[in-house]
């Protein structure tokens, strides 16, 4: 049973899906449990990342992402393109 599910999703400031882009995020509990997990971003570029449960958990979570990394194409035969692309988080 999961308790918790996130899905996080990437692009480049293009807005083009960054797929293949590894997303880190970290769970905090209220009861002091820390969790993080890393997984590569989907061809739309996000990634769920979903908790495992006891029955009657009542733990709060915050999360957070800690890290979004990976690179995207560019191709000089394309003037939209920019040498100067960053990937950022949004939401889903």
């Amino acid at each position: 049973k999961n308790c918790l599910s996130i899905t996080i999703g990437a692009v480049d400031d293009c807005g083009n899906p960054a797929a293949g882009a590894t997303i880190t995020v970290q769970l905090t509990g209220n009861t002091g449990d820390v969790l993080t997990g890393s997984a590569a971003a989907g061809s739309d570029g996000s990634v769920t990342f979903a908790l495992a449960c006891k029955d009657a958990d009542s733990t709060q979570y915050t999360s957070t992402v800690l890290d979004i990394a990976g690179s995207v194409g560019w191709s000089s035969s394309d003037p939209d393109n920019t040498a100067d692309v960053s990937i950022i988080a949004v939401p889903r």
